[in-house]
């Protein structure tokens, strides 16, 4: 968690400098992850083991993505619960918006882990899908976000070991699976308030 979060926070301010100027360079990328990596609580090895492998996997990322970054977006966007679906109050945070033109937008959340383990989650009815299934609710049910979520995206920092190439996952957002998230929503959210959690 506390190396995942230090990404998170680097990539934030990494688009948020790019908003403002030029691309910034791999070094501030860098030194922003090691700048948060110092803030969390771990231990000399495993800060160590983190930041070695952290700038490791940054530097590639940036090689490789650097000709596409998308200049225009939105970081850590976080959505309150004044978002309201079927009667349940949602909240999240959202990793990225692009923001494509005036009306659309693309979402894309960031993942950290190794993509090899991870095909599963990507998968229909599988975490990842659903997460950005659910990130769709949010943006079509929040009362002041003016965009439409026209594409899901998850991006993983780390190449598959398997392929050795980046895996960079659009997800469909199919009507039917929104209507069937909607209702396990509902479900579990009955279930919460009537304190049964098995």
């Amino acid at each position: 968690m506390s190396f995942g979060r230090a990404v998170h926070q680097a990539l934030e301010d990494f688009t948020n400098e790019y908003r403002k100027n030029q691309i910034p360079s791999l070094e501030f990328l860098q030194e922003k992850f090691s700048l948060y990596l110092s803030k969390e609580i771990l231990s000399k090895n495993d800060f160590r083991d983190s930041l070695d492998f952290g700038l490791e996997i940054l530097k590639n990322y940036y090689e490789h993505y650097k000709n596409s970054f998308h200049k225009n977006s939105i970081v850590e966007y976080s959505m309150d619960a004044a978002v309201i679906v079927d009667g349940v109050p949602l909240v999240g945070r959202i990793d990225k918006i692009e923001i494509l033109d005036e009306e659309n937008v693309r979402v894309v959340d960031f993942k950290t882990s190794n993509p090899d383990n991870k095909y599963e989650d990507l998968k229909k009815g599988g975490e990842y899908h659903r997460q950005i299934l659910f990130y769709k609710l949010l943006c079509d049910n929040a009362p002041n976000f003016k965009y439409k979520m026209i594409s899901g995206i998850l991006e993983f920092l780390q190449p598959s070991k398997r392929k050795n190439e980046y895996v960079r996952a659009e997800i469909d957002l199919n009507n039917d699976e929104l209507e069937e998230l909607k209702i396990l929503i509902k479900d579990v959210y009955k279930d919460i308030k009537s304190l049964r959690f098995l």
